[in-house]
This record gives C-alpha cells, sequence and structure tokens, in this order.
C-alpha cells in the first residue's frame, strides 16, 4: 500500500508490475508526470492498483484499475487526509528551502 505520501515533479508516482496488488490511499502528487508506471518487464500484463482519496496538482492523471484486498481491511489504522501531506512532509522531514 502507498498511504500518505507527498510526490513533487517526479517523472512518475508509482511503478509496479504484473504481480503488484496495491492500493494507493490519500497521497499528494504535485507536478507529477506520469501518476502510475505500468512496467511490463517479466509479465505480460500489468498489476492491479486501486486509488482511494489521493489528490493530483499538474500531474497527469491516474491509470489504476483492477481490485486489491487493502491491509485496512486486515486491522485498523488512520490515515491523514491528502491534502495535509504536503504540509506534514515539508514540516517534519527535513524539507529546506525548495519551494
Amino acid at each position: 500500500m502507498y498511504s500518505n505520501n507527498y510526490y513533487r515533479a517526479n517523472e512518475y508516482g508509482v511503478a509496479f508490475d504484473g504481480r503488484c496488488r496495491r492500493a494507493r490511499r490519500r497521497n499528494y502528487f504535485e507536478q507529477v508526470k506520469v501518476a502510475d508506471l505500468h512496467a511490463i518487464w517479466r509479465f505480460k500484463q500489468p498489476g492491479r492498483l486501486v486509488e482511494r482519496k489521493n489528490v493530483f496538482v499538474d500531474s497527469g492523471k491516474p491509470s489504476a484499475a483492477g481490485q486489491v484486498r487493502e491491509v485496512i481491511d486486515t486491522y485498523k489504522y488512520v490515515l491523514d487526509e491528502a491534502d495535509a501531506c504536503r504540509k506534514l512532509v515539508r514540516q517534519g522531514a527535513g524539507w529546506q528551502a525548495l519551494a
């Protein structure tokens, strides 16, 4: 699962291949050219990726497809809202004047 991340000015957000089964929840994408990169290296079909409450600002559109069993179905946890990820990362991850 990819949750509560802040992607900024990347070539792509998440790459995944045919064995991948992932959920992407409450992430913030800013100036990311390709939201998800379907990498078909050894497999004839892309993996499965589902979207849940992500924010895309000046970014490519997500092309998620399929269904997956999400971790939240197994155990409980609390996520921050996607809009808060940008601010939280910039405050607490050693962010230096990269505005």
